[in-house]
């Protein structure tokens, strides 16, 4: 809770789970799009095959969301 992270899968029927700690709540949810060039993040695939839900395509740059982010 409270940090960045991401994942890409690069096999072709791959399952992957992870463990939340709350109910998804929409209104609560936040990110960073991994296509922002300021994170300088070294995709191993072109940007145009990468498969993505709408939903993470429509994350907000770094920049954009600094609104909320929290540093300590």
């Amino acid at each position: 809770r409270g940090f960045a992270h991401g994942f890409i899968v690069m096999q072709d029927h791959t399952e992957f789970s992870y463990k939340c700690d709350n109910l998804y709540s929409k209104e609560n949810e936040r990110g960073i799009s991994i296509l922002d060039p300021f994170l300088q993040i070294d995709i191993p695939l072109p940007t145009d095959e990468i498969i993505m839900s709408d939903k993470d395509r429509e994350l907000l740059t770094f920049d954009e969301a600094q609104d909320f982010l929290y540093f300590s």
